[in-house]
C-alpha cells in the first residue's frame, strides 16, 4: 500500500488537539518522573528495596514522556492530519512499533512488580526482607527491561504475515496478565485491610479513635479502587481497539481506522506515565519533602523525626491509603506485626528496618 492508494486525511482540527494533548502529557511525564528520581536519588531514606521498583517504573514512564508522547505529537499531525500513509515494511513504522511494545511493557510490568511488592510487604510481612533483597530486585528491574527489548525487537524481524500473532500476545502481556496480578494484589490488600479494621475496631471502646480507623479503612478502599480503575480505563482500551484492527483486512480501512482511532487510544495508555508518579509516589509527605529539597525549595535537609520514625516502622495496612500516617495512628496491635519493631529481632537478619512502603494514590 502506498500513500496514493488510500482518500487524505480530512485534515480534522481534532489532530491538532491531539498533537497539543500528548505534547502536553509528555511535559507532565517528565517533570512528574525526574521529581520522583531526583528525590530518590538525593535522599537517603528513600532508597530502599521497595523504591528500586518505584526508581524502574518512574524510568519507563520518563520514556515514555521524552520519546513516545513526542512521537505521537508528529505522527498525529503527518500521518493523521496531512493523511501521509506508512506501511508495515516502512523503517519508521516498525520503529515506532518496537518503541510502543517496549514502553508499554516495560511499564505496565513495572506496575506489576510495585503491586507484587506491596502486596507482599503488607500481607506477608515476615517473608517480605527475605523474599525481595535488594538484589533479588535489581534481578527482577534487570529482568524486566531486557525482556520488554526482547520481545520488542520481534517486530523488526517477523514477516507481516505474523504480526497479527505479535499483537495479540502483545496485548495479553500488556494488559491481561498484569491487570489481573495488580488487581488481584490490591484486593488482597484490602482485605487484608478490611480484617485489620475489625480486629482493631473490637479492641477499642474510644468511639473517636474508631471513628478515625474507619475513615482511614474507607480510604484505603478509595485508593485501591483508584489503582484498578486507572489501570483499567489508561491499558484496557488499547486492547480493545487492537483486537478490533485485528478483525479488518488489509486496506484502506484498516489504515484509516489507525490513523484515526488507534492514535488517541495511544495517548490514553501513554496518559498512565503522566499520572504514575502522582499515584505511586507524591501522595508521600517523604516524597514531597525531598522533591522540595532536590530543587531547592526547602533549606533544610534534614527529613523530619517523624518521617525518620515512619520510615523504620512498615506503615499498617489502615495507614497506606493515608498520604501522611504518624506512629500515633498505629496500634500496639498493628506494631507488632512488623519485625522490624520487634526487640527480639533487633539483632536478627530484619536490617533494612528503615524502609517506607510507598503509599497507593
Amino acid at each position: 500500500m502506498n500513500g496514493t492508494e488510500c482518500p487524505g486525511s480530512d485534515r480534522s482540527i481534532s489532530f491538532i488537539i491531539l498533537a497539543v494533548l500528548s505534547s502536553l502529557s509528555g511535559l507532565v511525564a517528565v517533570t512528574g518522573n525526574v521529581l520522583v528520581l531526583l528525590a530518590i536519588y538525593t535522599t537517603r531514606s528513600l532508597r530502599t528495596t521497595s523504591n528500586l521498583f518505584i526508581a524502574s517504573l518512574a524510568a519507563s514512564d520518563f520514556l515514555v514522556g521524552s520519546v513516545m508522547d513526542p512521537i505521537l505529537a508528529v505522527r498525529s499531525i503527518k500521518y493523521s492530519y496531512f493523511g501521509v500513509s506508512f506501511n508495515d515494511k516502512n523503517p519508521f513504522k516498525k520503529g515506532v512499533d518496537f518503541l510502543w511494545i517496549q514502553a508499554v511493557i516495560a511499564t505496565t510490568f513495572g506496575l506489576l512488580a510495585v503491586s507484587v511488592d506491596r502486596y507482599v510487604a503488607i500481607t506477608k510481612v515476615f517473608l517480605y526482607d527475605s523474599m525481595f533483597t535488594s538484589h533479588r530486585s535489581g534481578y527482577l528491574i534487570t529482568f524486566i527491561w531486557i525482556f520488554s527489548f526482547v520481545f520488542a525487537s520481534l517486530r523488526l524481524f517477523l514477516p507481516d504475515s505474523k504480526l497479527a500473532l505479535l499483537w495479540v500476545a502483545t496485548a495479553i502481556l500488556s494488559c491481561g496478565i498484569p491487570f489481573t496480578v495488580t488487581a488481584y494484589c490490591y484486593l488482597a490488600i484490602f482485605k487484608a485491610a478490611r480484617k485489620q479494621l475489625r480486629r482493631i475496631v473490637n479492641e477499642t471502646t474510644a468511639k473517636e479513635t474508631r471513628r478515625l480507623e474507619e475513615a482511614r479503612h474507607r480510604k484505603t478502599a478509595w485508593t485501591i479502587g483508584i489503582v484498578i480503575a486507572l489501570f483499567f480505563f489508561l491499558w484496557f482500551p488499547s486492547l480493545v481497539i487492537a483486537s478490533i484492527n485485528l478483525t479488518l483486512e488489509q486496506g484502506c480501512k484498516k489504515e484509516n481506522f489507525s490513523r484515526t482511532v488507534w492514535i488517541w487510544v495511544e495517548w490514553v495508555a501513554y496518559m498512565s506515565s503522566a499520572v504514575n508518579p502522582w499515584v505511586y509516589s507524591m501522595r508521600s509527605a517523604e516524597f514531597r519533602i525531598a522533591c522540595k529539597q532536590s530543587l531547592g525549595l526547602q533549606k533544610t535537609r534534614i527529613i523530619p523525626e517523624e518521617m525518620i520514625s515512619r520510615s523504620r516502622a512498615r506503615p499498617s495496612v489502615i495507614d497506606m491509603g493515608t498520604s501522611n500516617p504518624s506512629p500515633g495512628n498505629i496500634k500496639d496491635s498493628q506494631i507488632r506485626i512488623s519485625p522490624c519493631n520487634d526487640p527480639v529481632n533487633k539483632q536478627s537478619k530484619f536490617k533494612d528496618c528503615n524502609f517506607l512502603l510507598p503509599p497507593v494514590a
